[in-house]
């Protein structure tokens, strides 16, 4: 199966499976070159990623044995939520439906790359475990780790609190030079802060748990 429409020779998919990672920033136009090191440009596996804890972490678990598929989310990356919130609602087999609840209070920090409508079998391996891990609960967000080559755009007056996040102003795979705009802040104040391009390149990841009139020392590490 035909999975990326490459030029000259497009790329096929080389076993069954899932994509569990397709190269950020590959865009039409693009080469492989212009946005990664190497050339790989996704990845197949016989299922999504099932999310993995971080150290003081705590999982969201889903029951899988009659599980049918993802009806919806009711949490996202950001939220916080106490014990016995609603995180996700599954279809069950038999017809009915099921809410998979947050065992403790917290952030949301991670969720599973599972979406509204997925079997359960394409993120959780039911061969080995009946539970699989939806999501985690943590006391924030963690950053993003920088990749080879990359350059990190930090918060600026990261020691000021009360920071609240306006917006992004680029998209994923969109070039920036010097100066650029990357994300608007706003103080106590009304002040708004930025966080700019230290240099030109290719924005590669947004931590997209990030929304309007989120206060950042409060959800991220």
């Amino acid at each position: 199966q035909k999975i990326i429409d490459m030029d000259p020779v497009p790329i096929e998919a080389p076993a069954d499976g899932f994509v569990t990672r397709l190269q950020e920033g590959l865009v039409p136009g693009k080469t492989t070159s212009d946005v990664a090191w190497g050339e790989q440009c996704l990845m197949l596996g016989p299922s999504l990623r099932e999310v993995t804890p971080k150290s003081g972490e705590v999982t969201v678990d889903a029951v899988v044995l009659d599980a049918k598929a993802l009806r919806q989310w009711k949490k996202k990356v950001g939220d916080r939520v106490v014990a016995g919130d609603p995180v996700a609602v599954m279809d069950m087999n038999d017809g009915t439906t099921e809410d998979v609840t947050a065992p403790t209070a917290g952030i949301v920090s991670r969720t599973s790359d599972i979406k509204p409508g997925d079997e359960m079998e394409k993120v959780c391996d039911t061969t080995q475990s009946d539970t699989c891990v939806l999501a985690t609960i943590g006391d924030k967000v963690a950053p993003l780790l920088v990749q080879y080559g990359g350059s990190a755009i930090k918060v600026p007056n990261w020691g000021k609190s009360n920071l609240k996040f306006v917006e992004y102003t680029v998209q994923v795979g969109q070039n920036v030079d010097p100066g650029d705009t990357i994300a608007v802040m706003v103080d106590p104040s009304g002040n708004n802060i930025t966080a700019d391009a230290p240099h030109a390149g290719t924005v590669q990841k947004r931590l997209e748990a990030m929304s309007y009139d989120m206060y950042l020392d409060k959800v991220l590490q």
